[in-house]
């Protein structure tokens, strides 16, 4: 009787032990194998110039696997700073003419809408003084080769000392993640 309850306890124990290796391991293949998509700043807007603003974003699968059903936007524009979250409308302009696949280590470009900003001196001194800032933001849709639905946001900032040294985008401390939706 008792070699029959230890060999039950035991058999439990492998089991259950051999479920969460299992769970684990499909866990990590999911993480392993699925689409990774990022931005960076491949032109900066040259906030000297008195021309309308422009700057072009890269896109970037750094994943193993394809994204799919890919839908972008992004704009740029002054805002308030610190911005909050209202002050940065969504937009529903989709680039590469609707919905797209983005294969593995495959970039893309962009360059976001803007209402044809040309920034005035006035514009400037707000932007180095911190009360306005000259932001990028928005947002990438797509799916992951498991069928599960991601949404990345994103915002980059001009502003304050900022603009001084070089008018460079940088991330904002805000606005900026990566979630299942």
């Amino acid at each position: 009787m008792f070699v029959g309850v230890l060999s039950l306890i035991v058999n439990v124990f492998l089991v259950t032990v051999t479920w969460r290796l299992v769970r684990n391991t499909k866990d990590t293949a999911q993480h392993q194998l699925r689409a990774y998509v990022s931005v960076s700043v491949e032109s900066h807007p040259d906030t000297q110039s008195n021309q309308p603003l422009t700057a072009i974003l890269i896109l970037k699968n750094s994943g193993l696997t394809p994204a799919y059903v890919v839908s972008v936007w992004a704009r740029m524009g002054l805002r308030p700073y610190p911005g909050e979250d209202k002050d940065f409308e969504r937009l529903s302009i989709i680039y590469a003419h609707g919905r797209f696949i983005f294969d593995p280590r495959e970039k893309y470009r962009i360059s976001p809408e803007e209402d044809k900003i040309t920034l005035t001196d006035q514009d400037r001194t707000g932007i180095v003084e911190g009360g306005d800032g000259l932001y990028v933001w928005g947002e990438i849709t797509y799916e992951d080769a498991f069928k599960r639905k991601w949404l990345r946001k994103f915002r980059l900032i001009i502003a304050g000392k900022h603009m001084a040294s070089g008018s460079e985008l940088r991330w904002c401390e805000f606005g900026n993640k990566e979630s299942q939706v």
